[in-house]
This record gives structure tokens, C-alpha cells and sequence, in this order.
């Protein structure tokens, strides 16, 4: 067997030792999708551990015709052609419903949180003002999050650990998931009406084809004057151009986002015709990081021993 490994750098030894007992190991660092592609035309592989910031598409995964496996320490999986793997076989290993484990694992909801406290008290522009020189308090006066509505759009993992930090901060809490026996019947709302009553909004639904643009133009137009709104779930639910409109015409007070469209994509820098980032260069109310809500030391460290442990039990059942 012979194993392609794409980011063995965030992997303990033990685990890498652990690969190497079933196969041939080769651990690359590859920093673009051309050196990538030249990788795949050379040699064949039965199993590849991928990262973020590759996608690996139908016609990429047709260059492996001998690949039974592809291992993702994630639960998104729209960097995959997954219509493709399943036409021919191979077999993904992923984080996607391990709830159990994932339970434990806080990193994006951390962030998810962190991101709404910049928001709210204006951190990143205030911080900028004072190394400009500037002490003027009176520039950022700040939104408590106490007796707020906040309106949590999926309800797994993920937005049950929002909903914590919620409720320690004394917040009213509302939910909309698609599976309605999931929400406690006393935070469920309708998607319309979460959107209308709550202060903050913030999008945790897992991504899948059917919600691509899942908060389009409709949805904008529906939400909660001066709203904040952040999305730590997957960029392709959000149409950046209705995104946009609401923030410039005040719907939205201010956005967060931890991902774009098609950042699964992106390896260590942004293309140039992206219209979010764009628009982010010259206004203060839109907030972007580099899709690191699952980039937390401790959450690395045990998603890829457990991914690795899943793997090597996977292979010994079959």
C-alpha cells in the first residue's frame, strides 16, 4: 500500500509511525496545486491524507486510478468530488458524524465566539486607532451582548456549544435546524423568523448542494436591522453579493466570517478577484480570517490522532 501524506507536519510521530507499519509513507509538503498535479502525474497511490487547500476534484482524482482511500481530519467535505468517489470506490475518512468525539473538540466554536466579541466592541478597529496614535473612546462605543437575541442556524455540535457560551452571557437564544426534532421546542424558530427577531445571527448549518446560498438576498432583507452576522460553517452558503448589500445598507451592522466560497481551495493566499475581500479593504464593519476555527493546537493534535486511529481500524474491518 502505498500512502500520500499532505500535511504530516501536524501529525505526532506516533501516528506517522502508525502509517508506515501498513505501507509505503511519503510525507510532501506541497505548496501549490501545480506541484501537486506534478506529484500525481509520477506516482500512484492507494491512500491520500489530504489538507485544506487542496481540492480534489474528478479530474485530479481520475489521475489515481489505483486510490481506494482518501483521509480528511474534517467535517466539511466540499473539497472533494464526493459524486466521483462514490461512482469508483474510494472511500472517504472523515470526521462527519462523530459526534460523539467532535463533542469535546471546541476550537471553532471558540472562535465562532471570539469573532462576535470583536464585533460587538469594535476590538479590531479600536486596536488600529490606538496604533495610529489615537485615544478616543468616544469612536467605539460597544454593543453588550446581555438581553440580546441571538439566532443560532444549525444546531449540532457546533451550535450547541454556541448556545452555551450564549447563555452564560445572558442571552435570549432562538434555533433553526432542518432536522426540527434536534432543537429543544423552546428555542426552535422558523428560519424567517429567526432571522427577523435576532441581534445577532450566526451560521453553523453543515454545507451540503441544497444550501448553497442558503442566505441570499431574501434572507438579508428579512434580518434584524442592525444585526450582526457571522459565518464559521462553510463559505458557499452565503451570496457575497446580497452579503454585501445588506452591510452597506445597514441590515447587517457588521459581519464575521472565518470562510468564502471556495477556501477550501486556497493554499496560503487569496485570489485576486475575490469580492469580499475586496470590499473588506476599505470598510471597518466586515471581518475576515483564514478559515482557522478548527485551527487550535489541542483540536489539531487529537482530530489527527483520532482521523489516523479511524483509518487503521477502517483497513483492519475490511
Amino acid at each position: 500500500m502505498r500512502i500520500l501524506h499532505l500535511e504530516s507536519e501536524n501529525y505526532s510521530q506516533e501516528s506517522l509511525n502508525s502509517l508506515r507499519k501498513i505501507g509505503e509513507l511519503d510525507c510532501l509538503s506541497l505548496a501549490t496545486e501545480q506541484e501537486l498535479d506534478e506529484c500525481l502525474s509520477k506516482h500512484q497511490y492507494n491512500v491520500i491524507i489530504i489538507s485544506i487547500g487542496f481540492l480534489f476534484n474528478r479530474e485530479r482524482l481520475k489521475t489515481q486510478p489505483q486510490l481506494k482511500y482518501i483521509v480528511s481530519p474534517t467535517t466539511g467535505l466540499n473539497h472533494i468530488d464526493l459524486l466521483y468517489c462514490n461512482e469508483v470506490g474510494i472511500k472517504i475518512i472523515s470526521l462527519k458524524g462523530e459526534e460523539n468525539f467532535l463533542s469535546t473538540i471546541t476550537s471553532t466554536a471558540e472562535h465562532t465566539w471570539s469573532l462576535l466579541l470583536a464585533l460587538s466592541r469594535n476590538v479590531i478597529a479600536a486596536n488600529q486607532h490606538v496604533v495610529n496614535g489615537g485615544w478616543d473612546r468616544t469612536l467605539f462605543l460597544g454593543s453588550e451582548l446581555y438581553g440580546k437575541t441571538i439566532g443560532i442556524i444549525g444546531y449540532g455540535r457546533l451550535g450547541k456549544i454556541v448556545s452555551k457560551y450564549a447563555a452564560a452571557f445572558g442571552m435570549k437564544i432562538v434555533v433553526n435546524d432542518t432536522i426540527i426534532e434536534k432543537v429543544p421546542t423552546r428555542l426552535y424558530k422558523n428560519f424567517d423568523d429567526l432571522l427577523s427577531i435576532s441581534d445577532v445571527v450566526i451560521l453553523l448549518a453543515s454545507y451540503s448542494e441544497e444550501n448553497k446560498d442558503m442566505i441570499g438576498m431574501g434572507e438579508i432583507k428579512r434580518m434584524k436591522p442592525g444585526c450582526f452576522f457571522i459565518n464559521t460553517s462553510r463559505g458557499e452558503m452565503v451570496d457575497e453579493k446580497a452579503l454585501i448589500y445588506g452591510l452597506e445598507k445597514g441590515i447587517i451592522k457588521a459581519a464575521a466570517l472565518d470562510v468564502l466560497k471556495e477556501d477550501s481551495n486556497w493554499k496560503t493566499e487569496t485570489p485576486n478577484n475575490n469580492t469580499l475581500i475586496a470590499y473588506s479593504s476599505s470598510v471597518s464593519n466586515l471581518l475576515i480570517t483564514p478559515h482557522v476555527g478548527g485551527y487550535g493546537a489541542s483540536s489539531i493534535q487529537r482530530t489527527r490522532a483520532f482521523i489516523i486511529k479511524k483509518f487503521i481500524k477502517t483497513l483492519k474491518s475490511s
